[in-house]
């Protein structure tokens, strides 16, 4: 059994592994699932702090504890003499039979009866005293939470150390009475405590006591052996007892008002409860260390609602009625004294007369810090559980269904990663692994993702001398050939291909496909082995009835650091892939350093996105447009600059392609309308010189209908005259799904903005562009007039292009002009507008406001 079942708390043979125990657990990692010759079960570590929740919630019985009965036996019957401290909770519980159990005590031989009663008195009392000598001219104290239970004090030293020092520095109630006993009193009897607390033995055993008790034993292991011996007629009272409020510290806020007594009904005193979930981090938030003002005292117990509720209780002896009706009698003569003083400080001075013999160093306690630093897990290693429990998506590692006893499927995978609970342990997993319980993908009959990861590590590890090549690579228009020939024909195809590569690859590697058209190989780096599939152009399925090319562009990395991921290797060649451009044959794209640097520059830009746009980095630069005939601004587009702390500025050309990829895209565009919207409203409230501006929608927003309800949204929230602002869309939006596309820039012209269609002529240029999407601005890009040795042809292009937009009645715009040549040409031809570093460079937005104001 080793490490497991050693401790007050075990687990016997009744356990069936249901998780219940983990689930009412304070400690992460208490509880350690294990398969014991076949039988599941969870045992119990070392991390336990037997405060006894999982034995009452079990219900299968498969929970015990320990205490020390029998050793109790054992020593009065060799002749020791032993005395008992009782537990206020027996007189509430068990009201008018007290007497006869302790009683039975005294036959068994108990020498003397103790209430712990006095010594809880002398604990409340010491609390108030430290509290009021260690009170700051704020009136608080920096120490502030009570001594009061012992399954609080080993969770504080063994989970959460950082409260130690907010405990107030006082014995328990039994130890308060021990000492008292053992030092005031003489007694030198061998002590037992008899209690509702499971966790009594530890304060027994903990050297922070002072060794002053040496048995603990339940309420509930008592009254089990009454049972079986026969209780018996003998009465007895207790030798040392209390009148006082020490009678009710077992009954919730007890103790709490035990203290409270002696200081004003204005100050604040806490009872947090059970220390189960969110307790502790309440404790936390109380913290001294923090400059704002806590409660005068915080208490907090293992069991909710007191030591009545204890775990160590016998369940089918308490009855709620008669240990209510026991508790208000005993409350009522408890509070007699109390209730004969004026005042607070008349009561604490009466108390301090009663104890003016005794040295409160003698009742003081620090607790031991026994804290242990936890593993902390990686993410990339949870990420690794979470595939190996076949949760790869955000849905799958979010489920939270407690069934295993941790409260979110990311603390079982951090507890799998300790070694404290199984993937088997979910119950999603067990009823996920029967659908991914083979390692190939059954269509192709190659390996699947994780076969293929299995395979090829095994070779990576069992030829650490040899070189291998890594490839993944995507079918080139699979969705033609389904959309074609049907999807059951696409899958014969992907079934070609897989065979194909399978038999170039031989023994000297493995493939896989992944999913789709994604197929993997690792393969020898040999020319021998590797030359059939880099020198292979195309997979010829023409016996299927598919009679043009089958291609994959494949991203290639070199196998030269063992160390690192799979994983990751497969993610640079996908990337590597991602770089061609020819769809005609096969490709194959090593990956390289310039490609590297490209995805650190783009790792980096996507962590720094959201930080950025929060951060305000995100700002408008216009760029004025101008009437070449007169010199006239009037205009200016609006441009996203990422202008960062530092003053460096992010050129666009970098970060625009990443947040294409990564999506942001989308909220860039949100947050560049709305500051296009407030700067027009502000000019317009303003009542000064001002230009329209054109605003960019990117292709992304272009792709569904949501671009319509925020700009929607924003004319509603943003009331301007429309012809102060008009929309750009690029050309090339149009090449994915024309229809739709049409459709939403004629809802935004419903709205009542102008249309601009941007780089016209910029290489995906469609005249059904022009028949079909009904915008108002042409705006040409002049890559045709740039350099080159067909300028002529180009201002032939330019002129064609100019005269068909106007008779289409379309205002034009030429952006990217450079040279004075370039504008009187384009004036002459009929351009309308003129943009471009001839006129000026996108400016910050107070520059061209100073500029409109002195130009306009």
């Amino acid at each position: 059994m080793g490490r497991f079942n050693e401790g007050t708390v075990f687990t016997n043979e009744n356990c069936i592994g249901c998780s219940k125990c983990i689930s009412v657990c304070p400690v992460f990692g208490a509880n350690v699932s294990r398969v014991i010759g076949g039988k599941q079960s969870v045992e119990v570590s070392k991390k336990c702090i037997d405060c006894g929740l999982c034995v009452v919630a079990c219900e299968h019985g498969a929970r015990e504890y320990r205490d020390d009965l029998e050793a109790v036996i054992r020593a009065i019957s060799e002749g020791k003499k032993v005395s008992a401290l009782i537990d206020p909770v027996l007189y509430i519980i068990y009201g008018t039979k007290a007497p006869l159990i302790l009683g039975f005590l005294k036959d068994m031989g108990i020498h003397r009866i103790y209430d712990v009663s006095y010594g809880a008195e002398i604990c409340m009392y010491a609390h108030a005293k430290y509290i009021k000598e260690h009170m700051d001219k704020n009136g608080q104290c920096r120490q502030f939470i009570a001594n009061t239970c012992g399954a609080l004090n080993n969770y504080i030293s063994s989970v959460s150390p950082q409260l130690i020092k907010l405990m107030i520095p006082v014995q328990s109630p039994v130890t308060c009475t021990a000492i008292y006993t053992e030092k005031y009193l003489k007694d030198d009897s061998e002590l037992v405590v008899i209690s509702p607390c499971i966790t009594q033995v530890d304060e027994v055993r903990n050297s922070d006591n002072g060794g002053h008790v040496k048995y603990s034993v339940t309420v509930e292991s008592l009254m089990n052996y009454i049972e079986s011996k026969g209780l018996g007629e003998r009465r007895a009272e207790a030798d040392l007892t209390s009148e006082g409020l020490g009678n009710i510290i077992a009954y919730n806020d007890g103790f709490i008002e035990g203290v409270s007594a002696f200081f004003s009904k204005e100050e604040i005193f806490t009872n947090l409860g059970g220390i189960k979930d969110v307790n502790i981090e309440n404790l936390s938030g109380l913290s001294g260390i923090k400059k704002s003002r806590h409660s005068l005292m915080v208490t907090a117990d293992i069991c909710r609602g007191g030591c009545v509720c204890g775990t160590g209780l016998k369940a089918s002896d308490v009855s709620l009625s008669a240990t209510l009706d026991n508790y208000r009698k005993i409350r009522a003569k408890s509070f007699n004294f109390v209730n004969s003083c004026i005042s607070p400080d008349e009561y604490y001075l009466r108390m301090s007369r009663v104890y003016k013999d005794l040295n409160f160093d003698d009742f003081s306690k620090t607790l031991s810090d026994r804290y242990r630093q936890p593993y902390i897990v990686p993410e990339d290693a949870i990420n690794d559980i979470f595939n190996r429990m076949h949760k790869d998506t955000e849905l799958k590692r979010t489920i939270n269904c407690r069934s295993c006893g941790y409260k979110t499927c990311k603390d079982l995978a951090v507890a799998v990663s300790n070694g404290y609970a199984r993937i088997q342990d979910c119950v999603h997993y067990m009823n996920d692994d029967l659908k991914y319980s083979s390692l190939l993908d059954k269509m192709s009959g190659v390996a699947n993702r994780e076969g293929f990861a299995k395979k090829a590590n095994e070779i990576l590890q069992a030829n650490p001398d040899k070189k291998y090549i890594l490839l993944v690579g995507n079918v080139n228009k699979l969705k033609n050939v389904n959309d074609l020939y049907g999807t059951e024909m696409g899958d014969m195809v992907l079934i070609h291909v897989a065979k194909t590569i399978e038999g170039i690859v031989g023994r000297h590697g493995t493939c896989g496909r992944f999913g789709g058209g994604v197929f993997a190989v690792m393969i020898e780096d040999n020319s021998k082995y590797t030359d059939a599939l880099l020198k292979l152009e195309s997979f010829n399925a023409s016996r299927l009835g598919v009679f043009f090319p089958i291609t994959i562009r494949f991203g290639m990395y070199r196998i030269t650091d063992s160390s690192l991921k799979l994983s990751n290797i497969v993610n640079l060649c996908t990337y590597a892939a991602d770089k061609a451009t020819d769809r005609t044959k096969n490709t194959f794209i090593e990956y390289t350093d310039i490609m590297r640097k490209e995805m650190q520059e783009e790792t980096d830009i996507t962590l720094k996105m959201h930080d950025a746009m929060t951060g305000g980095e995100f700002v408008l630069f216009m760029q004025p447009q101008y009437n070449h005939h007169n010199g006239k601004m009037v205009g200016a587009e609006a441009l996203c600059r990422w202008l960062k702390q530092d003053g460096s500025i992010v050129s666009p050309g970098i970060f625009i392609p990443v947040f294409e990829k990564n999506g942001f895209i989308k909220e860039l565009d949100k947050y560049v309308w709305e500051s296009a919207f407030k700067l027009v409203q502000q000019w317009e409230k303003q009542g000064g010189p001002q230009v329209p501006i054109s605003v960019n929608i990117s292709r992304i927003s272009l792709e569904n209908d949501e671009v319509i309800s925020v700009i929607k949204e924003l004319a509603k929230k943003y009331p301007i005259n429309k012809k102060n602002l008009y929309f750009e869309i690029t050309e090339s939006a149009y090449m994915k799904d024309q229809a739709a596309l049409t459709e939403r820039v004629y809802k935004l012209k419903e709205i009542g903005f102008a249309i601009a269609m941007d780089d016209f002529g910029s290489g995906y240029s469609s005249l059904n562009s022009l028949k079909d999407i009904p915008i108002d601005v042409l705006k040409l890009d002049m890559g045709f007039l740039r350099g080159g040795t067909n300028v002529e042809r180009g201002n032939e292009i330019i002129t064609y292009m100019v005269h068909m937009a106007k008779a289409l009645k379309l205002k034009i715009v030429a952006e990217g002009v450079e040279l004075k040549e370039q504008a009187d040409f384009l004036t002459k031809e009929g351009c309308d507008v003129i943009q471009g570093y001839f006129y000026a460079k996108p400016m910050p937005l107070t520059d061209f406001e100073e500029k409109v104001k002195v130009e306009t």
